[in-house]
Parts: structure tokens; C-alpha cells; sequence
């Protein structure tokens, strides 16, 4: 007699899987939930002023803007470069700050970088991870956006560790320079940002994957990349 057909063991279909939780992000639900309401002002109210700022202003311009920035906070970079033993920079960033203040015009011209005296990083949050303070939790602050607990520590200190601010400028004047400054950086990462919200899996994500390769250039002390200005417009 023919064998009757035995039927088939039925398999449950495979559920999908939540992402797995970065280690270096513990505190992801809270950092989304602010992430969010910092995306929401960025997309509605800074993103455009930035933009409008670049159809305005001229690359040349915004390019002197940035550079003047930078040089303002050179002294900041010499002294972080000082508490971390590292003298070679140190020079390097005097001197660029003498160059640049005085033939640079107040920095508005980076006529160091073309005598061979690049800009390099540092930070008091640099410092710290140099004496072996861990980073800590990656948080996302209110505004102030991506960072880590020894980096948000790292940024206050640097606040206050600037000299020039105390000779020529009094509180309010400072904070309005670190906003300016702010602006003058989130106008250069405009591409950058597009990019990042198109990249899988989510916008969320990519930026701070973005932002933990940034920072590891940076606790290294390499420059981050040029911009491609070619992919700007006026």
C-alpha cells in the first residue's frame, strides 16, 4: 500500500529583529527624544537662516568668517596643547596666532596655513581623554547637539579658558561670539547634514556614527577634511 504523505513540520515565520543598541549610546531614548526637537528647530528655523546666509554671502566671505573664528579661539588650542605636553603644536599654534592676527588681519585671512602651518585640533575634552578620562555616555544636549559627558565637560572648560575673551570682550559679548561661531560651523556642515539624512538606516544613527569618526580624528589631532567646495553653491 502507497505510504501517505506525511506533513510538512510547520516553521514560524522570522521576526524581525529591533537594531542592536550601541554601547557608546546608553542613554539612546532620551538622545532621540532631544535629537528630535533639535532636528525640528534645525529643519524649520537654523537650517534656512544658514542657507539663506550661503545664497547671500559669498564663498570667499564665509571662508574669512570661519577663519576668524578659528583664529580667536587659537589661543584655546595653544594652551590645551601646553596641558597635554605636546610643545611641538603648541609653537605651531603661537605662531599661526601671531601670523594670522597681525598679516592675517584679526585672522580674517589664514596666511599661516600657506607657510606650512596647518590648524590641528584641541580641546579640553582632548586633554582629558589624554590623562585617560574615559569619554562616557554620548549624550545630545539641548541645541548644542552631539557630545560626550568628558566632552561636554571639555567645552565648558574651554569657555572659560580663552584669554582674549577676558581682555577684550565681557560675558555677553563672548556667549554672542561662541553663536556666531556656532552659525559660521553649521553654515560649512550644510552638506554634510543633507547627506547624513539620506543615509540608512536612519538620520538618528548616521550622525552619530558620523560624529564618533569626526571626534576620533580629533582626539588624534588630524585636521578634519576640507570641504568640497565644488559641491557648494552662492
Amino acid at each position: 500500500a502507497p505510504v501517505a504523505a506525511q506533513p510538512r513540520p510547520v516553521v514560524a515565520a522570522p521576526q524581525p529583529q529591533p537594531p542592536a543598541g550601541d554601547d557608546r549610546d546608553p542613554l539612546e531614548g532620551t538622545n532621540r527624544a532631544v535629537f528630535a526637537v533639535n532636528d525640528f528647530l534645525d529643519t524649520y528655523l537654523i537650517a534656512p537662516v544658514a542657507r539663506a546666509y550661503r545664497w547671500v554671502m559669498p564663498e570667499t566671505l564665509r571662508v574669512m568668517t570661519r577663519d576668524f573664528f578659528q583664529n580667536f579661539n587659537e589661543p584655546v588650542v595653544a594652551i590645551n596643547d601646553v596641558l597635554q605636553g605636546d610643545f611641538d603644536n603648541a609653537g605651531t599654534s603661537v605662531s599661526r596666532f601671531a601670523i594670522n592676527s597681525t598679516i592675517g588681519i584679526l585672522g580674517f585671512f589664514d596666511v599661516a596655513r600657506r607657510v606650512d602651518l596647518p590648524p590641528h585640533p584641541a580641546d579640553f575634552g582632548q586633554t582629558l581623554n589624554s590623562y585617560g578620562v574615559g569619554a562616557g555616555p554620548y549624550l545630545i544636549l539641548p541645541l548644542i547637539g552631539r557630545t560626550t559627558a568628558r566632552d561636554a565637560v571639555g567645552d565648558g572648560v574651554d569657555f572659560f579658558l580663552n584669554p582674549l575673551a577676558y581682555a577684550f570682550l565681557d560675558f555677553n559679548q563672548h556667549v554672542y561670539m561662541k553663536l556666531g561661531e556656532g552659525f559660521a560651523r553649521r553654515e560649512a556642515r550644510l552638506d554634510e547634514t543633507d547627506k547624513l539624512e539620506k543615509t540608512p538606516p536612519d538620520y538618528y544613527t548616521a550622525s552619530r556614527n558620523a560624529w564618533f569618526v569626526q571626534r576620533a580624528r580629533e582626539l588624534r589631532k588630524q585636521p578634519p577634511p576640507l570641504p568640497d567646495l565644488s559641491e557648494q553653491k552662492n
